[in-house]
């Protein structure tokens, strides 16, 4: 009988490496990545393999031990007991699915700005009743929100360029987002983008896998956006400003700017009352400049203050009308949705606009 050289087990069968176990430690270990295809050489203790989870120091994508461990047999440790490689190629891995979601985020740092938020909220609360246009700010709203992973479908609907918001009914959505149990994500088939909201940071953010281009990154790519633009993970945790060489212009995103930080909104018309965000600044049909004394915008046409509420989810425009709010005492803060007009007539009790006043001519947000 002729053997090659090499190591034989009591079955006969060769292996090229053989990493013994001296006092728990396993030195000089073969390990390949299938994916990016890198050899490492490493120095493993029994915990080590035990837990199955050795990541590539390239890639990040899961090792098989090519060595034979003297304790442990290469099966329990191969890409057989690995469903994520089970009948499929390195190549095809990603394919029309995201990979594993990063739940840490890009925005960590709004973990800051939600902090002083909370104490510029305390303090607006304890600001003379004159610097405000009514008596206390409503950080209440009529409307409902549900954890967005508990619905089925999500509504979207333009609000400027690439920008969209939720939507509570079908008819006037722009985007028809369904949810992908399997991806674990809504799925929007026209751009063939994956969308979930990472409710592990705080506040939430949306983060957007796009084929095409998050497939780029192997098992990272998931993008997040905000008013800087795109960001994209380009390996653990590692967020970078998305190259310049990727098209952004079709680009689509959860619209969450909070518009209270800008000096002046620049509106263009969209309908009879109704009116959106301009683009350039320059075709405008109105203009709304901040007052910070009540911190809300101002509109001097329809006597209007206008805030952006970003204390609820999702972020809800509201107006302040006088001669109408003023009739409200402490209350009287209004939004406006597909149904019409809704003011708050006592703490957090929203009732429709009583048809003694006159809607006509008021304007909102579309």
């Amino acid at each position: 009988m002729y053997y090659e050289k090499g190591y034989y087990d009591e079955n006969g069968t060769r292996y090229d490496d053989v990493a013994f176990n001296k006092n728990g430690q396993y030195e000089n270990v073969l390990c390949h990545c299938p994916y990016c295809g890198q050899d490492t050489v490493m120095n493993l203790n029994a915990k080590d393999v035990e837990s199955r989870d050795l990541k590539c120091p390239s890639c990040g994508a899961p090792l098989e031990i090519r060595s034979q461990l003297d304790d442990y047999m290469q099966t329990d440790v191969d890409t057989r007991s690995n469903p994520q490689y089970q009948g499929e190629q390195p190549s095809e891995m990603w394919q029309n699915k995201p990979p594993t979601r990063n739940r840490h985020g890009c925005l960590l740092w709004f973990v800051v700005i939600f902090i002083a938020s909370i104490i510029l909220y305390f303090i607006g609360n304890n600001l003379p009743d004159n610097d405000r246009p009514s008596d206390s700010y409503s950080y209440t709203s009529q409307q409902t929100y549900t954890d967005p992973e508990e619905q089925d479908v999500l509504y979207l609907v333009r609000t400027s360029g690439n920008g969209y918001r939720f939507s509570d009914s079908e008819g006037d959505a722009d985007k028809r987002l369904a949810w992908d149990e399997d991806a674990e994500s809504f799925y929007d088939p026209d751009s063939d983008c994956w969308i979930w909201q990472n409710t592990d940071v705080e506040p939430p953010v949306w983060q957007y896998w796009y084929e095409g281009i998050s497939s780029d990154y192997g098992d990272y790519g998931w993008m997040e956006h905000d008013a800087d633009g795109w960001f994209i993970e380009a390996s653990y945790d590692n967020w970078i400003g998305l190259p310049a060489d990727y098209d952004t212009s079709n680009l689509w995103y959860i619209d969450e700017i909070d518009y209270n930080q800008f000096d002046t909104l620049y509106l263009v018309r969209s309908g009879k009352n109704a009116y959106k965000i301009s683009e350039d600044g320059f075709a405008t049909d109105k203009t709304l400049t901040w007052d910070s004394s009540f911190e809300s915008f101002y509109d001097p046409d329809s006597d209007c203050w206008v805030w952006y509420n970003t204390d609820v989810e999702p972020p809800v425009w509201q107006y302040w009308y006088e001669g109408i709010s003023s009739d409200f005492g402490d209350y009287g803060w209004m939004e406006h949705d597909a149904d019409g007009w809704f003011i708050e007539a006592s703490y957090g009790d929203w009732i429709e606009l009583p048809a003694e006043y006159d809607a006509s001519g008021l304007w909102y947000f579309e």
